[in-house]
């Protein structure tokens, strides 16, 4: 088994996969392995649908977790092993559309006011809420990044290594 997720994590560095992927697809591809009652090389796609079949009816995995194990399964059996059967063939799930909760002026204004007494903390807060950024793009930073005679922000390396303004 450890030669099977050895060959998946070098095949996800190979490719840049960033780092978190790699270690969730690992960690998937681990359970499945546990899971398996045959050789990995004689699984066939009825195999896979019956595990998913498992997960979502006995185990009853989230969505997210649930499409996570699909994408491993679909890299390992694509990208690694080769097999001669159509991957795109195992399914996702389909997805859950939630309408996100929005805070009204009030809130903000309650939110931002609580944070005033700490300078950093408002600081963190009223650039998240105002840019729109993500904690982590965030936290990356730097007082080079501000252009604060054309109010831009650059935003280095962030989702999925990309640059971008805001």
């Amino acid at each position: 088994m450890t030669q099977e997720l050895e060959a998946m994590r070098k095949a996800m560095i190979i490719r840049n996969y960033a780092t978190k992927t790699t270690s969730t697809y690992i960690a998937v591809l681990k359970k499945y392995f546990t899971q398996l009652e045959k050789p990995i090389d004689s699984v066939t796609l009825d195999d896979i649908l019956k595990w998913q079949y498992h997960l979502v009816y006995v185990d009853q995995v989230s969505w997210s977790h649930f499409n996570q194990m699909v994408c491993a399964l679909r890299f390992d059996f694509q990208k690694v092993r080769g097999v001669d059967w159509p991957v795109n063939h195992i399914p996702f799930q389909k997805t859950r559309k939630k309408l996100p909760a929005v805070m009204n002026k009030q809130e903000v204004s309650l939110l931002l006011s609580h944070a005033r007494k700490n300078p950093r903390h408002y600081a963190i807060l009223a650039t998240l809420y105002s840019t729109g950024l993500r904690i982590s793009e965030l936290v990356d930073l730097k007082i080079s990044d501000i252009d604060s005679k054309n109010m831009i922000l650059h935003v280095r390396q962030g989702k999925r290594g990309k640059d971008r303004q805001v």
